[in-house]
């Protein structure tokens, strides 16, 4: 019996890559650095995170020529929302443009 194991290339397309541990750097090659806003540096699950508010607290990304996505897409993001319903419904979307 012969095998073949095949990995995709993650980073074949890839547009942006924030890892969001300790800054809001874009670690793909394309340079979409972010900003953070009212947000505060906490220790997440694996490495670090941020805290967000949820009433003014954002990442602001510029806009730029790689970002203008005309095709299909993917978005990950590990969220982990407040218990509190209140709180919780504060927050409308986790990525927008």
């Amino acid at each position: 019996m012969n095998i073949k194991s095949t990995f995709a290339d993650y980073t074949d397309g890839l547009v942006g890559y924030w890892s969001l541990d300790a800054d809001a750097n874009d670690y793909s090659s394309n340079g979409n650095d972010g900003t953070a806003f009212n947000t505060n540096p906490i220790v997440g699950k694996l490495g670090n995170a941020y805290d967000f508010n949820g009433i003014s607290s954002y990442i602001n990304i510029p806009n730029t020529p790689t970002l203008n996505i005309t095709s299909n897409l993917t978005i990950q993001a590990w969220v982990k929302r407040d218990s509190d319903p209140l709180l919780g419904a504060k927050w409308a979307s986790i990525v927008n443009k």
